[in-house]
C-alpha cells in the first residue's frame, strides 16, 4: 500500500476532496475534483494551491467532466504524480 487516501480537512486552510498521505514515501498528494463553482473562483484556487505548495504539499486538479468522461487519464495522471513524488523523495534520502 502506498499510503492512505481520505477526504480530509485541516482547519480553515485546507478542505480537500482527497488526500493521499504516504508516511513511508514521505509525501502528500492532494487531489481536487473541481465542479462548476471553481470556474468563478480561479484566483482563490490558485492562491490556495500556491500556499499548499509552500507547505511542501502537491496539489493536482481535475474537472468533474474529466473524472466522468476520462477516468483512465485521471488515474494515469495520479499514478504519474505518485511516481514523481516517490522518485524525488528517494533522491532526497539517498546518501549520494
Amino acid at each position: 500500500m502506498i499510503g492512505r487516501l481520505s477526504k480530509s480537512s485541516w482547519g480553515d486552510v485546507l478542505s480537500a476532496d482527497s488526500i493521499l498521505n504516504s508516511k513511508k514515501m514521505c509525501f502528500t498528494l492532494i487531489i481536487e475534483v473541481d465542479g462548476k463553482i471553481h470556474e468563478t473562483q480561479k484566483d482563490y484556487d490558485e492562491g490556495r494551491t500556491a500556499e499548499l505548495n509552500r507547505w511542501g504539499l502537491r496539489v493536482i486538479r481535475f474537472t468533474n467532466e474529466e473524472v466522468v468522461n476520462e477516468i483512465e487519464k485521471v488515474v494515469e495522471e495520479i499514478k504519474a504524480q505518485i511516481n514523481l513524488l516517490s522518485t524525488k523523495n528517494e533522491q532526497k534520502q539517498s546518501p549520494l
